[in-house]
């Protein structure tokens, strides 16, 4: 990982945790967490959307993400 670790985030901290682990990937994915807790932005009522925020690089870059509820409305 690089020297700044700590402006990596939830990203950057499962991308260190991966590499740490001696497992194969496989393994990794098969008893990986299917959820995360991220802030949503906007109303789905008003918008039609949600969205949640993403930092990417360094230096790190915002990247707005519509969020799929899966609702099926």
């Amino acid at each position: 990982m690089a020297k700044n670790d700590a402006s990596l985030g939830l990203v950057g901290e499962f991308l260190k945790r991966c590499q740490q682990s001696g497992e194969p990937s496989t393994r990794r994915l098969q008893r990986s967490e299917p959820n995360a807790n991220m802030r949503l932005y906007h109303d789905v009522l008003t918008n039609g959307y949600y969205t949640t925020r993403l930092w990417i690089g360094t230096p790190p870059q915002m990247f707005a993400l519509i969020m799929d509820t899966g609702s099926g409305e």
